[in-house]
């Protein structure tokens, strides 16, 4: 399943990815920098950014004419497209320049390496650039879900009174991030968006209580519910362990409205 889940994402990424990655990085085309500096300039850019990418270290070379780059930086991203705006250095203006599919006449042949992002003093003084006027630095996106309308929360509340101490009760999650200190890429969810979902089961148990809901699916394959209470000390996720054990059908439930929006760790947000 998540396999299934990282090839869907990585076609959504495919599809609409890039153009927002050349506007970070063709800006800095122009550096009189060479592949490892610009590569690391790009990494800073897309790292501040929250974009999926690799640094890579290895060699280029020309197929069918025994030359090519035997030292090489360039970055890969997500859907395994190639930024490079130095290989034109070395190859002249028939190599690819820019966000580009590997080409046919082309290999690239490398490996990911670890490389530290520019502070911003240093990035000043490579660029005369500010990294948060091109980067577009925001803070990460925990999740990506529907948070409920104050008013349909009030209803949901009074339909199925709470039984634990801790009371949630205010969203579906869609996509969680995948690491702790990864940042959920935006750009294939319809952020602000209003969505529409009805309650079709409940389960309870002495740990947590959540609602299932039609109308919203899940990038895991969980069942889409609202967590509506749990237990002193537990954690809202016990409610994915919780709907495994069964789960009671609602007949008639209500249908809620929310928005998708994202969690910056303080509160949900509705702009990118």
């Amino acid at each position: 399943m998540r396999n299934a889940v990282i090839r869907i994402v990585a076609r959504y990424l495919s599809r609409v990815a890039s153009p927002d990655v050349k506007k970070l990085t063709e800006e800095y085309d122009d550096l009189p920098l060479e592949c490892d500096g610009l590569t690391r300039v790009l990494h800073t850019v897309l790292t501040r950014a929250h974009v999926p990418h690799k640094v890579m270290r290895g060699s280029v070379a020309v197929l069918g004419t025994g030359t090519g780059i035997p030292l090489h930086y360039w970055i890969e991203l997500s859907d395994d497209k190639i930024v490079d705006y130095r290989a034109r250095m070395w190859l002249g203006s028939s190599a690819p320049h820019g966000i580009f599919k590997e080409k046919a006449k082309f290999l690239y042949l490398g490996k990911p390496v670890g490389m530290p992002i520019l502070s911003d003093g240093m990035f000043s003084i490579l660029t005369d650039r500010r990294v948060f006027k091109f980067a577009q630095v925001r803070e990460p996106a925990i999740f990506v879900g529907v948070f409920l309308d104050k008013m349909d929360r009030q209803r949901l509340l009074k339909a199925f009174p709470p039984i634990h101490p801790q009371v949630f009760a205010d969203h579906v999650t869609i996509k969680f991030r995948d690491g702790p200190t990864d940042s959920v890429d935006l750009t294939p969810y319809p952020i602000g968006k209003t969505v529409s979902m009805k309650i079709v089961g409940l389960a309870e148990n002495d740990k947590a209580q959540a609602i299932i809901v039609q109308g919203v699916k899940t990038e895991d394959g969980r069942t889409p519910h609202i967590t509506i209470s749990t237990a002193s000390g537990v954690k809202p996720e016990h409610s994915n362990e919780m709907l495994g054990s069964g789960v009671m059908p609602v007949r008639g439930g209500l249908t809620l409205r929310g928005t998708v929006a994202w969690w910056d760790g303080q509160r949900s947000r509705t702009t990118n």
